[in-house]
């Protein structure tokens, strides 16, 4: 048996640990999906994780820097860095930062990881794919009792937010809007269980496709994470996403299995099936609604004399026709996937 690796994929994974154990256990659940053969298909050399005490400010920097020399050294490389830990702001300063493992309040400078370093940091790497994760647990009350020091709930620094989000192929996926928390679950927090399904190949629309990608990600993200939080509030945000002109690949739809030569899909677990089930009846729906649009349309064609009236309806004929084309392939395609589950 041989594996196909996705070997433009690079990823930094930090877990910090401390007060909040899940975000040790995220980081360590992401590891294991991306390096998965079956799964993400990362080289297992491509993916650093930290956490714990390797979770501390100067490992996370030093490796930042390294993948300013992997995108260097690979123009197609595709940089995911994720954070799983507390966000802070000081009052006093006005000042947004990280808390890495090891965070000492009378040594603030040399043991936190500000906003506006870890931008800089992160701008340096020149990788027209990069993918900034940040899954940060609002400060509040709890780190004013461990630390000592006045924190407000902290949205992810804002020149991280607003530099990241300038790039088509940068973006910058926040786990929880300004005003909310991020909410922890069981084993994962919320947000960092949602993303571990998603590039498991649950966000997939197209079940043929070779690869996970990044808009479907985020689709599955914004509709996902607010499902489970309720009844309370928690919204992923990634500004700017209209401006993602590419949708490219994350890593490789669970699939990559080669034996004698010949591709094999994983079996599906049957909530997998299942969603697959539920896309089947959708598409089935639109069909059904695309396809009496289309008759109304060829109706009301067919009764007026207006020739500037018959072109606007024959091009509307013609778009509604051609997404009723695209619409039976992938009926077809999702038909054939579950008669080979």
């Amino acid at each position: 048996m041989t594996m196909e690796f996705f070997t433009n994929g690079y990823a930094l994974l930090v877990g910090v640990g401390a007060d909040m154990p899940v975000t040790v256990k995220d980081a360590q659940a992401l590891y294991g999906v991306l390096v998965d053969p079956s799964l993400a298909a990362y080289p297992n050399g491509n993916v650093t994780l930290l956490t714990e005490k390797e979770a501390n400010r100067e490992n996370i920097l030093n490796a930042l820097d390294q993948l300013v020399l992997t995108a260097q050294n690979n123009p197609e490389a595709t940089v995911s860095i994720y954070f799983s830990g507390h966000g802070g702001f000081r009052r006093e300063s006005g000042e947004y930062f990280l808390v890495p493992y090891g965070y000492d309040r009378t040594n603030h400078a040399t043991t936190s990881i500000s906003g506006q370093e870890f931008t800089e940091k992160i701008n340096a790497i020149q990788s027209q794919k990069l993918i900034l994760w940040l899954d940060c647990c609002h400060a509040g009350g709890m780190l004013e009792k461990t630390l000592g020091e006045t924190f407000v709930k902290s949205p992810p620094p804002p020149d991280i937010m607003a530099t990241l989000s300038t790039g088509s192929g940068r973006v910058v996926v926040a786990s929880s809007k300004k005003d909310q928390v991020s909410y922890v679950g069981e084993p994962y927090s919320i947000f960092t269980a949602c993303l571990l399904d998603a590039l498991k190949g649950k966000a997939n629309t197209n079940p043929n496709d070779d690869y996970v990608r990044i808009c479907e990600v985020l689709a599955y993200l914004f509709r996902e994470v607010p499902e489970r939080a309720k009844p309370k509030l928690q919204n992923p945000i990634a500004p700017q996403i209209e401006d993602l002109s590419d949708n490219f690949p994350l890593c490789y739809y669970p699939r990559k299995i080669i034996s004698d030569g010949v591709v094999k899909t994983p079996p599906l677990d049957p909530r997998d099936i299942q969603v697959q089930k539920d896309r089947l009846d959708s598409r089935y729906q639109e069909l059904n609604v695309l396809t009496r649009h289309v008759n109304s349309l060829r109706m009301a064609n067919y009764n007026t004399d207006s020739e500037t009236k018959k072109i606007d309806l024959e091009n509307a004929i013609n778009q509604k026709e051609e997404q009723i084309k695209n619409i039976e392939e992938e009926i077809k395609k999702i038909k054939k996937s579950l008669e080979e589950k």
